[in-house]
């Protein structure tokens, strides 16, 4: 499930507007890409029709090719939104350069996400992955939130920030 570069999503006049949200999710597999866009319509479904969102998708495996980690470098410089699907344990060397690489502020996005599967720590310390994109988010000033996804729940009301910073 990977989606080609949409023209609207580099209009800068689009993004500027107040009721536009970019969004771009980067995702494991099949099933945390589902589940990291069915987030994103509950999200669309809460702000209403008057916003306008686009979504750009990239997989960790499209993250090992030179090509689409330049497309993704590209989508996500437009993204107001980044939201990571994926499962326990740490992010893949390619994911995580591309990261340290793409993911500056201030032009950069404002918010991370992380939406995390499998099973919860025993201890309720972060897991790998929440925890250096916490890190990661509170380097760069943006705002993080984590979700660890359970089948029953619904998740787009229940992100829960972990680190909230004041705009500089």
């Amino acid at each position: 499930m990977e989606y080609a570069l949409n023209p609207f999503a580099l209009d800068s006049s689009a993004r500027q507007s107040s009721s536009f949200l970019g969004v771009f999710i980067v995702y494991e597999d099949v099933v945390a890409g589902k589940r990291a866009k069915e987030t994103c319509d509950a999200l669309a479904a809460k702000l209403g029709a008057d916003w306008q969102i686009e979504i750009e998708m990239s997989s960790f495996k499209s993250l090992h090719l030179p090509r689409m980690r330049h497309i993704a470098a590209a989508a996500v410089i437009n993204a107001n939104l980044v939201v990571f699907s994926c499962h326990d344990g740490d992010l893949p060397f390619a994911v995580w350069t591309w990261t340290e690489l793409c993911l500056q502020r201030p032009t950069g996005p404002t918010a991370l996400v992380a939406l995390l599967a499998g099973r919860p720590c025993q201890t309720g310390s972060p897991r790998a992955a929440e925890k250096y994109l916490a890190g990661l988010a509170d380097r760069r000033g943006m705002q993080f939130f984590s979700h660890c996804h359970t089948p029953a729940g619904a998740v787009a009301g229940r992100l829960m920030p972990v680190i909230q910073k004041e705009p500089k």
